[in-house]
């Protein structure tokens, strides 16, 4: 598994680790399905997460779990409502100066609970990125329906493990598990929009 860091300045500290489940942003993880990366990429990551100094905060080491927790503590402070989740609900999309961004699909609502709050807090730092630079108009539901009909489009693999690719303009990754039944059901589903105006750079 290719892991990759998101705090260049940090070159001490404890010895332990621990879990936060936090995501990172789109636009950082975007990195990791460029086409031919290489050896760079580990430096692409970190001028990506540079992007962020001085939207909420400025990180002495250039930590990426900083920038998040800042913009978390920043939507408490301006009382900025999480839409609250419905019955069953398994899926969200983002949209920002009137196009579809991204959508995420969840194999049961409960692993939809469990990762919805750090993937929207995720996207909302991205968002602030374009704040001036996009007009500030609400995305077309056509938009959004637009990029699920080119994810419903992705066959999924019939065994457990993860997946990528393209459906015209639209990027995917996600990954299957299997239970008792004979074929692989999806755990996660993952689509941006290429040509969207967050993706450059």
């Amino acid at each position: 598994m290719e892991t990759y860091c998101v705090e260049k300045g940090r070159w001490s500290g404890a010895t332990r680790h621990s879990r936060s489940a936090r995501r990172a942003p789109l636009s950082v993880r975007t990195e990791l399905h460029r086409p031919n990366r290489g050896a760079d990429t580990q430096s692409r990551i970190w001028d990506r997460v540079d992007r962020y100094q001085g939207l909420n905060t400025r990180s002495a080491t250039g930590s990426l779990l900083e920038h998040l927790d800042a913009g978390s503590r920043r939507t408490e402070r301006e009382q900025t409502p999480l839409p609250a989740p419905i019955d069953g609900q398994r899926g969200f999309a983002i949209g920002y100066g009137g196009q579809a961004l991204m959508l995420e699909l969840f194999g049961s609502h409960e692993l939809f609970l469990a990762h919805y709050r750090p993937a929207v807090e995720a996207a909302w730092l991205d968002l602030q990125l374009l704040t001036g630079k996009l007009p500030a108009v609400a995305t077309r539901a056509q938009s959004a329906r637009d990029l699920a009909v080119r994810l419903m489009r992705v066959d999924l693999p019939r065994d457990s493990h993860d997946f990528q690719g393209t459906s015209g303009p639209v990027a995917f990754r996600g990954i299957t598990t299997r239970n008792s039944g004979p074929e692989a059901m999806l755990a996660h589903l993952s689509g941006w929009d290429v040509r969207h105006p967050l993706m450059a750079g």
